[in-house]
C-alpha cells in the first residue's frame, strides 16, 4: 500500500517538472521574440 502511495507522488513529481519545462520554454521563447523586437 506504501509503495502505491510512493509511485503517485513520484509521477506527480514528474509531472510537476514536465510542466515547469514547458514554462521555462514558453518564457525564454518570450524572452527571445522581445530581444527580436528590440533589435
Amino acid at each position: 500500500m506504501r509503495k502505491l502511495e510512493n509511485e503517485k507522488i513520484r509521477e506527480l513529481g514528474n509531472v510537476g517538472i514536465s510542466k515547469l519545462q514547458k514554462l521555462l520554454e514558453v518564457i525564454v521563447f518570450l524572452l527571445s521574440l522581445r530581444s527580436v523586437k528590440h533589435h
